[in-house]
């Protein structure tokens, strides 16, 4: 309030000074053509620059604290069209007027008068300023997010069907929705109108969408027709922030070594879960507030460099902030770079703090990181060396076989690659779980029992339920709203006789498919055992249900021979962690509701900045509630929202 008080301000000082000006012009003492302080012209200037500034910083402060919300409406360039006129009059009219003041440099004369210093010359200038703000409008306020019946004017769009059709345009009968809506509400429409696919037009250009009964033939498309590589690549616009989207040698590493080892490391993986939760999480002997997103990273990312760069290096403080860090300004990075204009992203990518941060982030991966893997490979050549059993002596040990490590600083960011994914989709994931921790423990306990305390990759397959849990939540609460990324190579032709030319990006509407009734029964609800029926009654195919396996009715791991390899590693993990916190903590979020997700652009993430409720467990003895710490709690949410 106090900010818009500021902000607003300007408004009333500039009308009553407006009518001081009459009122002092009136009585003699404005006398504009001086700075005088005998006059009330310096002053009132001076009452109108203070004002100015005031509501400039206020607006900048309210800028910065809505900044994320704001930025997929290019906030800046819209202000900046819209002041700098104002901005350039004030600035013109003070240097003229200390120009034509006594004692200036200019002197009214015969043929340019006072009037026409003080008002002609200056409006003759502002017309002419004008014009160019102008043009600066068309491009700060596009019309196009606006335009109804779109495809009208794209009749000559490359993309048309044999039939001589164009692939129909989003519906644009609703422009105030926001993305989830527009996709859900387009997929359904779109594809009951036209049984085809349609395009959706983002800012990062036009997108096919493919519908849920033409995903197969998608799938089964090679790699001269689709690449996934182009079109990962363009998301993370790698050649702007030098984020590796695929590595050749980190997906063989992770399908060769790290998934077939699971059974063997789960014993590892268990005791770095138990010891990290313990230590990263506050004791909790009654209901406790926790930034649980902020915890996560930190302990996920111990319990990955577990198995990334081994037990005595996973703890070392430049490990985790590098690849925390990595994971949070990488994903900030991307966003801030999108609300910018194509053309100007190669000048403005050096000035974004996130992108600058990620090339820092690297410099100290190497700094931290370079040394160990020459170590190591000094080691190597000394007879007996037992090499370590983890992903970085892996990768050294098979890295003079991918063209893509040509030095060991290679090998060093690619562990950053490494964490930033399995950070990201084990926190997401582990988020929407706390409203059924009761249900879930109460299998863990059954499951722990029957195998005698041991949480093999056997027990934690025996976890139907949480495995239920974690997959339904993909399905309601995907990731992105969109996903199963390709750019075609080549111009490919669909059974329905679509013709989608190259160099076309393509995507699949998750969330719509995920909410469409036809594919799901009552899709809307959030059922925790749907896939436990699914596997119950499944028989032979009952595996085809489970959180880690590929299908195209959930496409958060994707679809067909690019699915995510490291799915399995990132189930592993994050059962292992939610058993821990499960069997140590009673969780649930302030007010019992699940928070509502953040949509930003395509993303579709937990509200990473609420907290959750924790209270360790205490055998024996009934504890109470401490309303005190929920209510500071629930006050640190409100100030948020």
């Amino acid at each position: 309030m106090v900010v818009w008080l500021f902000v607003f301000q300007y408004s009333f000082v500039k009308f009553i000074t407006t009518i001081l000006i009459i009122i002092t012009e009136a009585a003699g003492v404005f006398c504009a053509q001086t700075f005088d302080a005998k006059f009330a012209h310096v002053w009132i200037t001076v009452v109108q620059i203070i004002s100015l500034v005031t509501a400039m910083m206020c607006l900048t402060q309210f800028y910065m604290q809505s900044k994320t919300e704001l930025a997929p409406h290019n906030p800046w360039l819209k202000f900046f069209a819209f002041k700098l006129i104002v901005l350039v009059a004030y600035i013109q009219t003070f240097i003229i007027d200390n120009l034509t003041s006594d004692g200036g440099a200019i002197s009214p004369s015969n043929t340019v008068g006072y009037q026409s210093w003080k008002l002609g010359i200056p409006n003759l200038l502002l017309c002419l300023e004008m014009s160019l703000v102008a043009l600066l409008h068309i491009w700060a306020y596009p019309w196009t997010p606006y335009a109804v019946n779109k495809a009208v004017a794209l009749d000559t769009d490359p993309m048309v069907g044999s039939s001589g059709n164009n692939i129909p345009l989003q519906d644009q009968e609703r422009a105030e929705v926001d993305r989830k809506s527009s996709i859900t509400h387009d997929s359904t429409y779109m594809t009951a109108r036209f049984k085809s696919v349609f395009r959706v037009t983002t800012p990062e250009g036009d997108r096919v969408m493919v519908p849920y009964h033409l995903l197969d033939e998608i799938k089964a498309k090679g790699d001269d027709e689709l690449s996934n590589v182009k079109a990962l690549d363009a998301i993370v616009l790698k050649e702007l922030t030098g984020i590796r989207s695929v590595s050749p040698l980190m997906n063989h590493i992770v399908k060769a070594d790290l998934t077939t080892a699971l059974t063997r490391i789960n014993p590892g993986l268990e005791k770095a879960a138990a010891e990290a939760i313990e230590s990263e999480l506050p004791s909790c002997e009654d209901w406790t507030g926790i930034n649980f997103n902020a915890v996560m990273l930190r302990v996920v990312a111990i319990v990955s460099g577990y198995i990334f760069i081994g037990p005595d290096l996973c703890r070392r403080e430049e490990y985790l902030h590098a690849s925390i860090r990595y994971t949070i300004d990488a994903f900030s990075g991307i966003r801030q770079l999108k609300t910018w204009r194509k053309w100007l992203r190669p000048v403005v990518a050096s000035w974004i703090p996130e992108i600058r941060k990620i090339r820092d982030h690297k410099e100290r991966a190497k700094k931290f990181l370079v040394p160990v893997i020459q170590a190591r490979k000094k080691a190597m050549l000394m007879e007996g060396y037992q090499a370590p059993d983890d992903m970085l002596q892996w990768m050294i040990n098979k890295a003079d076989k991918f063209e893509e490590i040509q030095t060991d600083e290679d090998l060093a960011v690619l562990q950053l690659a490494l964490s930033m994914a399995a950070i990201h989709t084990t926190t997401a994931t582990i988020t929407h779980l706390p409203e059924l921790v009761k249900k879930l423990r109460a299998e863990i306990e059954s499951v722990v029992g029957e195998c005698d305390g041991v949480m093999s990759t056997q027990a934690l397959y025996k976890m139907r339920l949480l495995d239920s849990v974690m997959k339904e939540s993909q399905r309601v609460n995907p990731l992105g709203f969109v996903g199963f990324p390709r750019q075609t190579i080549k111009g490919i032709t669909l059974s329905d006789g679509t013709y989608i030319p190259p160099n076309v990006f393509i995507e699949a509407p998750v969330e719509a498919i995920g909410s469409d009734n036809a594919v799901w029964d009552d899709a809307e609800t959030f059922d925790p055992y749907r896939f436990y029926r699914l596997r119950q009654n499944g028989g032979e195919n009952a595996n085809r249900h489970q959180f880690v396996t590929l299908g195209k009715g959930v496409l958060s791991f994707g679809y067909g021979k690019h699915g995510c390899p490291g799915r399995f590693f990132a189930a592993n993990e994050i059962k292992l962690l939610v058993v821990d916190i499960i069997r140590k903590f009673d969780v649930k979020t302030i007010g019992g509701e699940r928070y509502e997700n953040l949509e930003h652009g395509i993303s579709n993430a937990p509200d990473f900045g609420k907290e959750l409720l924790f209270k360790r467990i205490q055998s024996g003895r009934q504890s109470h509630r401490s309303q005190q710490s929920v209510d500071q709690s629930e006050e640190r949410n409100r100030k948020e929202d």
